[in-house]
């Protein structure tokens, strides 16, 4: 799931509890699919072996302080995950999830990843800071099951980073989630040139119901400056201007939004400015065909990528 003005939830854990490895199927009918996956999942080399369950997991706002909560959901897999598998989905996610963000409408964003077969239905995840060490604890809701992980970081940045102890259930640890695929649900139809359609699909309206969107790390130039830099920035100033003349405020183009909440008129009208000068960067766009095969690497949920 957002920072600056796209964002990458931290920690991603989309649950569909299913049946795993070797044959899954044999469920009774539930209705008609509301959404359909059909794929092959990349799980790191280590985990490998692990006997895994495909996940959706959806962060939960607003999350804790220095941390993030993650609602995990069931759903029907047939096929022998993780290669060649189907996976269904026959009911819109917990209205818990559809709070993508305050003052949007309601969306739910989840991301597709692997987790032991007991794993709960909502985790949480608090780090506390102690010095150079950085304590991360994993639990269940009523904290009857916690996974801790010490870091120790050092550096002039602490970018340099090494685990220096983990202890506690490791059932509650993913195998990583699908960073570059997201599937999404909005209970009513999103409007174009809307703050979560430029977010996830180029500034292009999103129907309502569950949809796939792939990351596209494209950069939409045609016959746009070569300093995209500097475009992002003339976008920025533009913007800024457009939205002192309609409020008849005096902000600083570059400036932070101070304690407000920040405007997101403001992005929309910003992203609607790099259209125009052709610097759009949007994150995700919708895939037309979701039936179409994919072929997912789950990322590692402590990777830069996250």
């Amino acid at each position: 799931m957002t920072r600056n003005t796209v964002w990458k939830p931290s920690l991603v854990a989309l649950a569909l509890g299913a049946a795993a490895c070797g044959q899954q199927s044999g469920r009774d009918y539930q209705g008609e699919s509301l959404f359909t996956l059909r794929g092959t999942v990349t799980v790191p080399k280590e985990l490998a072996g692990e006997d895994l369950v495909p996940v959706l997991t959806f962060n939960l706002q607003p999350p804790p302080e220095g941390g993030y909560s993650l609602e995990i959901v069931d759903v029907a897999v047939e096929g022998s995950f993780p290669s060649n598998f189907r996976l269904d989905i026959y009911e819109p996610p917990p209205e818990v999830t559809l709070h993508y963000r305050d003052g949007l409408p309601h969306f739910a964003v989840a991301h597709l990843s692997a987790m032991p077969r007991s794993h709960p239905s909502r985790l949480t995840s608090v780090v506390l800071r102690e010095g150079d060490l950085a304590v991360e604890r994993l639990c269940t809701v009523d904290e009857s099951r916690c996974f801790e992980k010490k870091t120790r970081c050092v550096g002039e940045y602490a970018e340099e980073c090494s685990v220096v102890s983990t202890s506690g259930d490791t059932g509650l640890l993913s195998a990583g989630y699908s960073a570059d695929t997201a599937i999404a649900y909005a209970p009513e139809p999103i409007e174009a040139d809307s703050a979560i359609a430029f977010q996830f699909n180029w500034g292009d309206a999103i129907p309502a119901g569950y949809q796939l969107f792939h990351e596209t790390n494209v950069v939409v130039t045609s016959d746009g400056p070569p300093d995209l830099e500097a475009c992002l920035a003339e976008a920025a100033e533009k913007a800024n201007e457009d939205y002192n003349a309609t409020h008849g405020t005096n902000h600083a183009a570059g400036a932070p939004w101070d304690s407000r909440e920040f405007p997101w008129e403001y992005m929309v009208q910003e992203r609607i400015r790099q259209r125009e000068l052709g610097c759009l960067r949007p994150s995700f766009r919708r895939l037309a065909d979701p039936a179409t095969p994919l072929r997912i690497t789950l990322v590692p949920l402590d990777s830069e990528s996250s």
